[in-house]
């Protein structure tokens, strides 16, 4: 049985401090200078390598295009934009694609390759609910992008059994999830 003592805990966080960067770099760092007492060399090697490593961590790089899809079947705002919103605002994304015209699913997939294809991308990681990936991988597969699934959201359950057994609204809507789920793959949208 592992230790949970706050003094475990504590440790744990000190040497992961001392570990990662930036602190494992800038005492590597410090070790370079002091070697180049004895060692000229390979002090001036170690501390240029830190720094330069430091450097390259800490530049704000973009990093990979996004594609955000969801139409708005019903009319208002397509989902596509509120979540392109909200990136920005929450994450300070760059580079977002927004697919606003998709209505499902299928078309999630159809017209979101289309982008992808036109910038020469035909591999993915493809963010979504844990219970509606297995559908989405397939309809884009169909699409032949190449897929690295990047689940979310995940469903459980509550860790007592007599609070298994009990009814609960949240169940109606997990049922309701999942019987959408098995319909959309039995009809492949």
């Amino acid at each position: 049985m592992l230790d949970s003592t706050p003094h475990v805990f504590l440790l744990k966080k000190i040497v992961s401090a001392l570990i990662l960067p930036p602190i494992s770099l800038i005492l590597l760092g410090f070790i370079g200078l002091w070697l180049t007492k004895k060692h000229p060399k390979a002090g001036k090697t170690l501390t240029a390598l830190s720094l330069t490593t430091l450097l390259i961590l800490s530049l704000p790089i973009t990093g990979k295009p996004i594609l955000v899809t969801g139409g708005s079947p019903f009319g208002g705002r397509p989902e596509a934009d509120a979540m392109a919103e909200a990136l920005k605002q929450d994450f300070h994304a760059k580079t977002i694609w927004v697919e606003d015209r998709s209505n499902d699913t299928a078309e999630n997939a159809i017209y979101s390759a289309k982008i992808l294809k036109q910038r020469g991308i035909t591999k993915i990681a493809l963010v979504s609910q844990a219970w509606h990936l297995p559908r989405a991988i397939k309809l884009f597969e169909q699409q032949d992008l190449a897929i690295t699934p990047a689940p979310t959201g995940y469903v459980t359950e509550e860790g007592e059994a007599i609070a298994q057994c009990l009814p609960k609204a949240s169940a109606l809507n997990n049922s309701s999830m999942a019987l959408k789920e098995y319909l959309g793959t039995l009809t492949g949208k």
